[in-house]
């Protein structure tokens, strides 16, 4: 299996080619974000990388795959796409800077022809951009399937993914076996990540006043937990599925029990954020720890490492993709 790798993150795809594919032979990779570069070159040193998918030459392409390609995978920028960009004020679809490197993308795969592609962006874009997007790829492969998967039927993490493929992937039988005791870290490890007032005073404050209903505030009760307390005419974050619940019940929406919300990168101030009910009556409000993340992503634990601070693996891995999700989809071909 030859295959070239592109706005290929941390890896996310070559852990699963190279789980589904052990003798897999990468050509080349794209990336050009340096923390990202870090953590990729630590797994796969060898790999050559391209840098800038936009300033490689037709040339160049033609000359890496000479002796042929059978796979070229790829989850090109959401950042103009989805319904987050909107909140940023970009919603621009592929007229964006950043989306529009899909038809750098295109270029690729005219000029290679591969036997195989995957093409991986957000669930929350517009149904004309997805139509679109399947245009585009139905101008070069005569078959085109496009799919969603939901990482939620692999494991904790809820999170809806498109998947652009010219092979058809049959449906999940949904045996899910990952649950919340494999993801959290032991509880004396998790008490640094314990957000502050600020934070919380931020998540209090009304979603949307103009549709403020009844929802809840979190109370200082002691130092490490917090408590409810009902208040009218408040419709607050906590009410409005921006936190993760990691026990039975799930009192916030739409996230359903046993599920964590999508793990973002660095689009806002109450991303990550978990609810943990381990210490008795009380529980905590916490970010989820990066070994944590990883685990949600199924990628083995220490992935990530070598971006050394928190923030920066938070981001990297918010920007990934499931393993357990792309083996699946290898598996099909």
């Amino acid at each position: 299996m030859k295959y070239i790798s592109l706005f290929t993150g941390i890896g996310g795809f070559e852990v699963a080619i190279h789980i589904v594919f052990p003798e897999a032979e990468c050509l080349a990779y794209s990336e050009v974000k340096s923390t990202a570069i870090k953590v990729y070159e630590e797994h796969y040193p060898n790999h050559f990388n391209l840098g800038d998918i936009s300033k490689i030459t037709d040339e160049e392409i033609k000359e890496l795959v000479k002796d042929g390609c059978d796979l070229v995978v790829g989850g090109f920028p959401c950042t103009n796409l989805t319904s987050m960009a909107t909140i940023s004020g970009d919603r621009s679809g592929l007229e964006g800077s950043k989306s529009g490197l899909l038809y750098e993308m295109l270029r690729f795969l005219r000029i290679i022809k591969p036997k195989y592609f995957i093409a991986e962006n957000n669930y929350s874009m517009r149904k004309s951009d997805r139509k679109l997007i399947t245009d585009l790829f139905e101008e070069i492969f005569p078959e085109v399937y496009l799919t969603m998967l939901d990482t939620a039927d692999f494991g904790v993490q809820t999170r809806k993914r498109l998947f652009w493929t010219n092979f058809p992937i049959k449906d999940y039988p949904k045996k899910c076996t990952q649950i919340w005791s494999d993801i959290l870290e032991p509880i004396d490890e998790c008490i640094k990540y314990v957000v502050g007032d600020n934070w919380i005073n931020g998540l209090n404050k009304p979603f949307n006043i103009k549709t403020a209903k009844s929802g809840k505030i979190a109370y200082r009760v002691s130092n490490t937990t917090w408590d409810f307390k009902e208040e009218s005419n408040h419709n607050s974050k906590w009410d409005t599925g921006m936190i993760s619940d990691n026990m039975e019940q799930q009192e916030y929406k739409p996230y359903p029990i046993g599920k964590s919300r999508p793990i973002l990168g660095r689009t806002g101030g109450s991303n990550n954020l978990i609810i943990d009910r381990r210490v008795g009556k009380g529980f905590l409000i916490r970010q989820l720890t990066p070994i944590e993340c990883e685990r949600l992503f199924h990628l083995p634990v220490g992935y990530t490492k070598s971006a050394i601070y928190k923030t920066a693996r938070l981001d990297l891995l918010g920007n990934s993709v499931s393993n357990k999700v792309v083996e699946y989809i290898l598996e099909n071909l």
